[in-house]
Order: C-alpha cells, then structure tokens, then sequence
C-alpha cells in the first residue's frame, strides 16, 4: 500500500458514512478507514485466524464491524440493504501464506462487482479495487508465483461488467501508481 490512501479514498467518495470492505487481512486497510473517518467500517474476512485477529486488534472500536465470511456471500445476501453512498473497498484475494479463499473463488472481484452492480438498489456508490496492478491484462506470466490466480482477471473484463449494467453511469480511473482502481457509481435518471 505505497499510495496515498487518504486522498484516492476522500477523490472517490460523497461521506464517510459506510465502506464495506472484502478482504481485512491484518487490518490495515481498517486503519485506514478509522483515521480518514468513517461512521460504520464493515470488514469481511473468510480467514478464520485473521478474523480472529482483525476482531481483537479492532474490539475498543465500536464503528468496526467484522464479520467472518465469504465476501461473495455476504454480498448476495446483504446487497439490497446496503445503503446509498457506500464506498466498497474490494480487497478479497487469495495470496499464498496465511490467507484464505472459497473454493474456486482465489480472486472474487469479478463476482464481487457482479453482485453489487445486480443488486445495489441506492443511487451512488464508490468502487476501489485495490492491487489492480495485478490485473493481467498485459501479463503473459506472473514472475511472482503468489499471485498466479490474477491471470485472467483483467480491467477488459471489470469494464464488461460496468458497461452491462446500463443502470448505471461511471466514471473509473486508476489512482496515482495504478495499484488502485476507482470506479464511481450513480445510477440515470
């Protein structure tokens, strides 16, 4: 996380209500959240010692909610009464090490923007999509054998996905050093 977290977050969104984040790992992206200032931090994690250890390191802190869980899932059931102006902080990949994944499902993100662009029902929402450095666009192999699974996963296909969803309208950009995607999301009138 090399980038200027705090000016990419505030560039992407309209208040610091709720961000719903999948993937906490150690809780920096947690951190993050807590000193920009949001209200409500959802953090999704399906690793049982990381959840674990992301609600122990985050218990005095009431705005934090962890949850242990498939972020895939707790989109499908939880999407329709996620409020309006949420900030989604994708981050949910397996990594190799301590890290997790459902099977199948080592990069969710295209799942993971699937399910919200379905089923978001509020009029604006932020997308980032952090390592988007790994998309493999241009990639024939990946050196670092850790993040093999990103092959295939391409910013081609995160624009498919946003174009089929008409509803919508968008504007996206990569943040500073490209390792950050930024999708905002407001729904035509």
């Amino acid at each position: 996380m090399s980038i200027n977290y705090r000016n990419t977050i505030e560039n992407a969104i309209t208040n610091k209500k709720i961000v719903i984040e999948t993937g906490s790992y150690l809780g920096e992206g947690i951190c993050k959240f807590l000193y920009i200032g949001f209200e409500r931090i959802v953090s999704i994690e399906i690793d049982k010692k990381l959840f674990e250890h992301c609600k122990k390191r985050f218990k005095r802190y009431k705005s934090v909610e962890m949850v242990h869980d498939n972020s895939v899932d707790f989109l499908r059931r939880n999407i329709e009464q996620i409020p309006n102006e949420v900030l989604f902080f994708l981050d949910a990949h397996f990594s190799g090490g301590v890290t997790s994944h459902a099977d199948g499902q080592e990069v969710p993100l295209i799942e993971e923007l699937e399910i919200i662009l379905s089923g978001f029902t509020g009029d604006t929402c932020s997308i980032i999509i952090d390592d988007a450095d790994y998309f493999s666009e241009d990639k024939k192999d990946f050196a670092d054998e850790d993040y093999k699974w990103w092959s295939g996963v391409t910013e081609s296909k995160v624009l498919d996905v946003l174009e089929k969803h008409s509803q919508f309208s968008y504007e996206n950009y990569y943040a500073e050093d490209k390792t950050v995607y930024v999708v905002k999301v407001s729904r035509k009138k």
